[in-house]
């Protein structure tokens, strides 16, 4: 339904309790995602996951998994990667998502802080909406490959040199 309403940017958030898909399930999803969606104009986001612990680092859950998904990871402001993040090389991009302040309903004040990978899904969202903006109007045939190259292109590399399994392209920087 998203795609026939014309979704630019369709966001898979998934929490600390993931989604544990049976492999006909994944491969559902795959065909559905690969015919449907990807080759139409909407992007796929998705968090990479809050499961790993120092001792034990787990690799990205799904949908953060499957091609054609951007996917992005949490950064506090010093720009680590919180030790919950899961890690791997469908790694793609760091944002913040560390000590997020929110709206709560359950807190006397009204907001509540919070930390997570999707959290940084909202920047991520942001930043490639205001990217695809700037592109279309320039170029209305730019496609969804242009406006992440604009994305990698502008990121502050934080890892190793390059995409890593840790921080992907970098840090987006939005200035």
């Amino acid at each position: 339904k998203a795609v026939a309403n014309y979704a630019d940017i369709i966001v898979f958030g998934i929490g600390i309790n993931p989604i544990i898909p049976t492999e006909e399930q994944i491969d559902g999803l795959r065909n559905t995602l690969n015919g449907e969606l990807y080759n139409d104009d909407t992007v796929l986001l998705s968090n990479v996951g809050d499961l790993s612990t120092e001792s034990n680092k787990v690799s990205v859950h799904f949908p953060a998994f499957l091609e054609n998904f951007i996917n992005a990871t949490a950064v506090d402001k010093d720009m680590n990667v919180p030790e919950t993040a899961c890690i791997g090389d469908r790694d793609d991009f760091a944002l913040p998502g560390v000590d997020i302040k929110v709206a709560s309903n359950t807190s006397n004040t009204g907001y509540t802080t919070v930390s997570g990978t999707r959290y940084a899904l909202g920047y991520l969202a942001a930043a490639y909406a205001n990217v695809k903006a700037e592109l279309r109007a320039k170029d209305p045939e730019s496609q969804t490959e242009d406006f992440v190259n604009v994305l990698k292109e502008n990121t502050i590399d934080l890892g190793e040199e390059g995409k890593d399994n840790i921080y992907g392209y970098g840090y987006i920087d939005f200035n």
